[in-house]
C-alpha cells in the first residue's frame, strides 16, 4: 500500500468515525431533550400545586427562578427559561 492510499484509507476511516459519533451524538441529545422537556412539565406542574395550595405565591416563584437561573449552568438556565415561560403564559 502507498503512502497516498494509506492517507487515503485512514481519512476515510476517520470521517467514517466521526459520522458515526455525530449520530451517536444525535441520538443522545434528542434522549437527553425528551428528559428534560418532562422534567420540565413535572417542574411547572409542582409548581402550580404550590400555587394552588397557597404555599408559595406566583411572584415568589418567579423571583426564586431568577435567583436560581443567576447561578445556573446554561442547560438548568434554558430549562428554568421554558417554566418561567409557561407560568407566565398559563399554559402547561
Amino acid at each position: 500500500m502507498t503512502n497516498d492510499e494509506l492517507k487515503t484509507a485512514m481519512e476515510h476511516g476517520i470521517t467514517s468515525i466521526a459520522e458515526q459519533m455525530r449520530t451517536l451524538l444525535e441520538a443522545k441529545a434528542a434522549e437527553l431533550f425528551d428528559i428534560v422537556e418532562a422534567q420540565g412539565h413535572l417542574l411547572v406542574a409542582t409548581i402550580d400545586l404550590l400555587i394552588d395550595k397557597g404555599v408559595l405565591s406566583r411572584t415568589e416563584i418567579f423571583e426564586h427562578l431568577e435567583r436560581t437561573t443567576r447561578d445556573a449552568p446554561v442547560a438548568q438556565q434554558r430549562l428554568l427559561a421554558i417554566v418561567q415561560q409557561k407560568l407566565a403564559s398559563g399554559r402547561h
